[in-house]
Formats: C-alpha cells, sequence, structure tokens
C-alpha cells in the first residue's frame, strides 16, 4: 500500500486506485492529502476500505489468463456506474459500518412499505447520517450511502433532489 500517491494531476478528486499487475502483487495508491491531513482521517478510512474491496473482489479474477481488464487498474478511468465500482462502494459499508453494529447503534431497520424511511437529505436523514458517520469514523458519503442501502433512508428522485437543493418542501415536490 502506497499512502503518499500524487494523484493531484488525475481528474476529479481521485483518492486512491488499485492496480493488479501481471506476475506481481497487487498495489493500492492512496492520495496523500488524505494523510496530510487529520480532517481527512475519515475519508481516508473509506478510501481504504473501497480499495481493499477491489482486492478481495478482484484480486483472484485478474489473475485468469485472458482478463479483458487486466492491463493496470481499476479505479483510474471507469465510470460512475461500473459494477467494480459499485462493489468496492458496498465493501466500505459492509467492512466499517457492519449491518449488526448499525441496528445496535440505531435500532430495527423500518419497514420499507410502511414509508416510515426518512429520505437521505432531510434535516432527520442528515442527522442520523451524520450520527452514524461519527460513530464509524467514516465519511458523510459512505454513511449515507450505507443507510440508503440497508434500507434505514430512502433515496430521493432526480426531481425530489432539485426541489430539496432549492429548499421547496419534499411535499411540494411530490404535488
Amino acid at each position: 500500500v502506497h499512502l503518499d500517491a500524487d494523484l493531484s494531476g488525475t481528474a476529479g478528486w481521485l483518492q486512491g486506485y488499485t492496480e493488479f499487475p501481471q506476475g506481481c502483487a497487487p498495489r493500492v495508491h492512496i492520495a496523500r492529502i488524505l494523510n496530510e491531513n487529520e480532517r481527512h482521517a475519515n475519508r481516508r478510512r473509506s478510501t481504504l476500505a473501497h480499495e481493499v474491496g477491489h482486492l478481495l473482489l478482484l484480486g483472484e479474477p485478474y489473475k485468469r489468463p485472458g482478463n479483458v481488464r487486466s492491463g493496470g487498474g481499476v479505479s483510474r478511468h471507469c465510470s460512475v456506474h461500473d459494477w467494480a465500482e459499485w462493489q468496492a462502494d458496498h465493501c466500505i459499508g459492509a467492512l466499517l459500518m457492519p449491518l449488526s453494529l448499525l441496528e445496535q447503534l440505531i435500532g430495527t431497520r423500518p419497514d420499507v412499505i410502511s414509508g416510515l424511511r426518512h429520505p437521505s437529505l432531510s434535516p432527520q436523514g442528515r442527522i442520523l447520517t451524520a450520527r452514524v458517520a461519527r460513530a464509524f469514523a467514516v465519511s458523510i458519503d459512505a454513511a449515507r450511502v450505507r443507510l440508503v442501502r440497508v434500507g434505514y433512508l430512502r433515496q430521493l428522485s432526480n426531481r425530489q433532489l432539485v426541489f430539496a437543493f432549492a429548499g421547496v418542501q419534499e411535499e411540494a415536490a411530490e404535488a
């Protein structure tokens, strides 16, 4: 693991990537900025868990001859909707915020059908997300994704997001 990678010249804010070079051990690179400032500690933990997800889920497939993705890194040029990225993002939650510990902290998940789940960006959703981020020392983004995926919060539709960012009540957005 290379914790001092200079990723400043990359598009966007690349925080880390994993390489699977043929015939060599995988290499994980984590952005230097995540180690230079303690305010990035939760983001660093989340990024490390994401890259561990790549190692756990892709290490064996990359060893197979003829793998179409065996040419290099996983995270560098993948689309946002790439399955490998989704899986690695899921690993952040599974590794750092196990469901059993979430249930101990928050309680039983609300019934999905009852509609009692708060929107992820509502005041209640933000409070719950911040509580989980603090308790598990993860980024706000990682906590929000985990809470939506396991059913504590619900994701807003694109239309509702526009209204939420404009400061309009959710009921008005649904009318």
